[in-house]
């Protein structure tokens, strides 16, 4: 599925780590980046697709340059770690959420440019 979680009820209290103070890798590819499209699929269920570039998806142990996962938070709170660009997620409750995507090293240090984390950002109404 690609999201690596211990509990998908819909229920985020479960994750309560930020990605605030977490160490920072400055990739030697300038152009990496990454663009999220959530799309509900149904009600409480949403699909997310991530388009990248000069980044690879791999839950590899050592780590090189332009190779990782991403940290999936919704609303604020750590949900889990992505290891492809497409998963889906279910039970969430209805209302706005939003979804957040950062890219990291295999080892979660956040990939940064300029000190600034490559990441993406929706806002998605959740029926």
């Amino acid at each position: 599925m690609g999201l690596a979680c211990d509990n998908h009820d819909g229920d985020a209290s479960h994750h309560r780590e930020s990605h605030m103070g977490s160490s920072a890798f400055e990739s030697s590819n300038h152009n990496m980046s990454v663009k999220m499209r959530v799309d509900e699929i149904s009600s409480g269920t949403v699909g997310i697709n991530l388009q990248t570039t000069e980044f690879k998806f791999s839950s590899d142990a050592e780590h090189k340059d332009g190779i990782g996962h991403g940290h999936l938070y919704i609303d604020g709170e750590s949900w889990g770690m992505l290891y492809n660009t497409e998963t889906t997620i279910s039970n969430l409750s209805s209302g706005a959420r939003v979804f957040k995507v950062i890219l990291n090293t295999v080892d979660s240090r956040e990939y940064v440019h300029h000190s600034e984390p490559i990441a993406d950002e929706v806002r998605v109404d959740v029926n």
